[in-house]
């Protein structure tokens, strides 16, 4: 680690959704009393933390509740992650409809204003779906122009705009994220391992997604798996914090446990496993 980086210590942020059955603020104050520093700050639907709802109504007034919960609890903000639709594709960025598109475009607009009141560094979006009728190579194209117009509308607030490549999306292996951020140079990546491990690709293959890494999400994952405790998965985690290191990576690392039903994301305990995990990660660093 270079002189210029942050300690490790203080780049460690956690998902606010890790803890949905939480109110907002006690799921920030569980984050704290872990001893972590900063929080991804999700505004996911059918969510009760920041519903997208009231950040589209009101981005002002949402920011100020949002802060105000975040001074209490004495943390900073490492992103702004917004799904603003119940289904992946609901409000998706290459959603065939035109008007949907728009629809999605303000809801962003909506969100951009939010993150940068927060004092957010930026925002990170699903990369769009793959639709019926649709050539997945004409979807990946809308989807890459779409983004590259989200990102430059970020950078004049002041902020990047990244994706995270998952599961069931267009961009949903190595491969189609290469080509869809070779489409859209102004748009990142919040690099999420777990998504391409279940899918039975190797760590080696998610690795050479690094070089585009603006954030970084961080849980357990198998082939087949997609949540498993942080001790018996495939992902090498101190190997993955040290090729972060040496491709000269100092953003956030954000322990990314979730407790929901897709994919069986409900057996683990997550208060436990990001307390295993932010241990790995910090043993023998400086």
């Amino acid at each position: 680690m270079t002189d210029q980086k942050r300690p490790l210590a203080e780049r460690l942020s956690c998902a606010d959704s890790t803890f949905p059955r939480l109110s907002h603020e006690t799921a920030l104050r569980v984050i704290g009393d872990l001893g972590i520093a900063a929080v991804d700050v999700c505004v996911f639907a059918g969510s009760d933390h920041t519903p997208p709802a009231d950040v589209v109504a009101d981005p002002p007034a949402a920011a100020d509740r949002v802060r105000r919960r975040l001074e209490r609890c004495e943390l900073a903000v490492a992103d702004v992650f917004a799904i603003l639709g119940s289904e992946f594709d609901e409000l998706a960025v290459n959603h065939p409809d035109a008007q949907v598109r728009a629809q999605s475009l303000d809801c962003y607009r909506a969100v951009l204003d939010f993150a940068r009141r927060l004092g957010a560094p930026g925002v990170t979006l699903l990369p769009g779906m793959p639709f019926d009728g649709v050539d997945a190579d004409v979807g990946l194209a809308l989807a890459a122009a779409e983004l590259q117009r989200r990102a430059e509308l970020a950078a004049e607030a002041g902020l990047r705009l990244a994706i995270e490549p998952h599961y069931q999306s267009i961009a949903e292996t190595p491969a189609r994220t290469l080509d869809l951020i070779g489409q859209a140079p102004d748009v990142t990546l919040a690099l999420d391992h777990s998504h391409f491990v279940f899918q039975g690709f190797a760590q080696a293959e998610a690795d050479a997604l690094i070089p585009h890494a603006a954030h970084v999400h961080l849980r357990q994952a198998a082939p087949g798996v997609m949540q498993t405790r942080t001790g018996e998965g495939a992902i090498d985690f101190r190997a993955l914090r040290d090729r972060l290191d040496a491709d000269g990576y100092d953003g956030f690392l954000a322990l990314e446990y979730q407790w929901e039903e897709w994919l069986d994301c409900t057996r683990v305990d997550c208060i436990a496993e990001t307390a295993a995990l932010r241990d790995l990660l910090l043993k023998e660093t400086a």
